[in-house]
């Protein structure tokens, strides 16, 4: 979901985001995922990210996913 708000980015700090993108922090991993994508009882609720970090977080995440796996 991408926004149009004054926030601050939860990876780089920067506070002048016109658009930012919602990630919700997986308590067990530590890592970010799309909003729902994470078990209730395992949430940390959701935090702000500037579009480009958003991808960033993300590709980080889905990289530790793989490793995981393999």
């Amino acid at each position: 979901m991408i926004t149009k708000a004054y926030r601050t980015c939860q990876r780089c700090n920067k506070k002048h985001l016109g658009e930012f993108v919602w990630l919700e922090l997986d308590s067990v991993s530590g890592t970010y995922h799309q909003p729902g994508d994470v078990p209730p009882h395992r949430s940390q609720g959701l935090f702000t990210f500037g579009t480009q970090c958003a991808r960033r977080v993300l590709g980080e995440t889905r990289r530790d996913d793989y490793e995981v796996e393999n």
